[in-house]
């Protein structure tokens, strides 16, 4: 393990919390039309997110499953974590305060069907599966790699199965339609 790859892991992962926290702190429903839906998603993610990070971290540091790869790999790690940071904060961002931490319909929601919400319906948590393929990659670990990936599919993965619950129930066919013209996560695959 090279002490610049190890800063850049701790100063990734710093940066990975930080950026949930804030999310959690600025992004609380505060103005919903409805009361949050009692799916507890948001526990998931509380936990899985971060177990999967400490995880991985300590097989990382302890050096279980470690690859010997060429310097571009750690580049294209940067570069995907990177991408994922932007596509997260660009979601949160085209959302604006239909976003929330919770599951709840804001007052006058309404779908988004512009700019990357016109391909994929969770560009979010594309960008979140996207900047840990980048942080595994920098770690230069397959089990690590695995761990984070793992843990933040199953928790992404029941998230999106309640959003798109609660969607469906408050659009209708509106939302049924945008379904049937996107992708969940990956454009024009998945």
């Amino acid at each position: 393990m090279l002490q610049m790859e190890l800063y850049l892991v701790i100063f990734g992962m710093l940066i990975i919390g930080s950026s949930g926290l804030s999310l959690q702190i600025f992004f609380r429903n505060q103005n919903s039309e409805a009361k949050p839906t009692s799916e507890n998603t948001l526990s998931y993610f509380r936990l899985l997110i971060p177990l999967g990070m400490l995880l991985a971290f300590g097989v990382y540091y302890f050096d279980y499953g470690s690859f010997t790869a060429p310097n571009w790999t750690l580049i294209l790690g940067i570069g995907l974590y990177l991408l994922g940071m932007l596509l997260r904060w660009y979601a949160v961002w085209r959302l604006k305060h239909f976003f929330t931490v919770q599951l709840a319909i804001q007052k006058d929601h309404r779908l988004i069907h512009t700019g990357l919400f016109k391909y994929i319906r969770h560009p979010s948590y594309l960008g979140m599966l996207t900047y840990f393929l980048g942080l595994g990659l920098i770690m230069h670990n397959f089990l690590s790699l695995f761990i984070m990936l793992v843990f933040a599919w199953l928790a992404i993965r029941s998230r999106i199965r309640a959003e798109e619950k609660l969607l469906l129930l408050h659009f209708g066919e509106e939302y049924l339609q945008y379904q049937k013209s996107t992708k969940r996560l990956i454009p024009f695959i998945f």
